[in-house]
């Protein structure tokens, strides 16, 4: 695992990472791709793309999940941001990030076998986590910052090319965090998907900004 600051990464690909979150951030590129469908709840509603992105708030008192129907693999090197905002950090889980899990099963009841990558917080947990999986048991890594209600941008680049065979992650303003092992493999087909449960009680998820691009 590789740990960098903003500005001092420890690896040749800074610049183009630096690139790959500003354009992300700026809301150019919309959700995943103009042929994409918008799944909640395992209903697909169509086609909701638009330049801005999009907004949506699932509330509820078990498992919920948007997803999109387009399915991504690391050699694609796909980078994908995600603005969100839960309720609560109490009695919830949540994950975002890309999987080949279908919806809800990431945070059903912890975290499943399967390829994926992104991030989660499992109820009880006090921190961020991010987690990555190459079809067996998750591994988790502490990002450090305490889990609460408020707005976060989430980051994360899947890499296959370059000599950086990698999974990078970022979330807000914090420290990059790069992994190496137990990554994606980079056949496994995975949907981008947001995902919350509430454990006895109401919960929300508001789900903005979602973004995906990719190099090749």
């Amino acid at each position: 695992m590789v740990v960098g600051k903003e500005g001092t990464f420890p690896h040749t690909i800074n610049k183009r990472i630096a690139e790959i979150l500003a354009y992300l951030n700026s809301g150019a590129a919309g959700f995943l791709a103009n042929a994409d469908s918008l799944i909640i709840n395992a209903a697909s509603i169509g086609p909701v793309v638009g330049s801005t992105g999009i907004f949506t708030r699932l509330t509820t008192t078990n498992v919920t999940n948007v997803s999109g129907d387009l399915q991504y693999n690391r050699q694609l090197e796909p980078a994908f941001h995600c603005r969100f905002k839960l309720s609560s950090q109490t009695s919830s889980r949540l994950f975002i990030g890309l999987t080949t899990k279908t919806g809800g099963t990431m945070v059903a009841s912890g975290l499943p076998t399967g390829d994926y990558a992104g991030l989660y917080m499992d109820a009880g947990d006090t921190t961020w986590k991010f987690v990555h999986s190459n079809g067996g048991s998750g591994t988790r890594v502490d990002e450090g910052t305490s889990t609460d209600s408020s707005i976060h941008d989430f980051y994360m680049w899947l890499k296959k090319s370059g000599g950086a065979n990698s999974v990078i992650f970022q979330l807000d303003n914090g420290d990059r965090v790069e992994v190496t092992s137990n990554i994606p493999s980079t056949s496994a087909l995975m949907r981008p998907t947001c995902e919350a449960k509430a454990i006895g009680v109401t919960r929300s998820l508001d789900i903005a900004k979602v973004t995906i691009i990719q190099e090749v």
